[in-house]
């Protein structure tokens, strides 16, 4: 199977990339997606982070991703840990994923893809680039 590594910045054009290699059959690879499934289904990532962070669920059991963004935006030292903890389990999630897929063409969409260690999975890695400006008008409509 041939792994390809896209990566790059919010609004740069990553999807499109994303799609054509899904037009040729490939299997895509959101590790944005992994973390966030990640932090539902994992009690284990869940509770190291909680261990570090202090509690991190409302009332009903829901994960408040803005509470942790909050701490660590905020915390350079905070950040990192945060890092270590999930590119850890989402390197394993992307493995398993990968190894269930057993296509021929896989994509691996990671904006952290060489900080987190996963770029050694992939025989290759894209950058996918824009100017600002035009990253801020397609973020602009896309968001609101």
């Amino acid at each position: 199977m041939t792994i390809i590594g896209i990566t790059g910045p919010t609004g740069a054009g990553k999807t499109t990339a994303l799609n054509e290699l899904e037009t040729f059959g490939g299997c895509i690879i959101d590790a944005d997606a992994v973390y966030h499934g990640l932090l539902v289904n994992d009690g284990a990532m869940r509770e190291e982070l909680e261990e570090r962070f202090g509690p991190l669920t409302d009332e009903q059991g829901n994960f408040q991703r803005k509470k942790l963004g909050a701490i660590v935006f905020a915390d350079e030292g905070a950040l990192a840990d945060l890092n270590s903890i999930t590119h850890s389990a989402v390197d394993r999630e992307v493995r398993r994923l990968l190894g269930e897929y057993g296509g021929e063409l896989a994509a691996v969409d990671a904006i952290a893809l060489i900080e987190s260690g996963m770029a050694a999975l992939c025989d290759v890695t894209v950058a996918v680039c824009a100017p600002e400006e035009q990253r801020i008008q397609r973020l602009m409509a896309r968001e609101g």
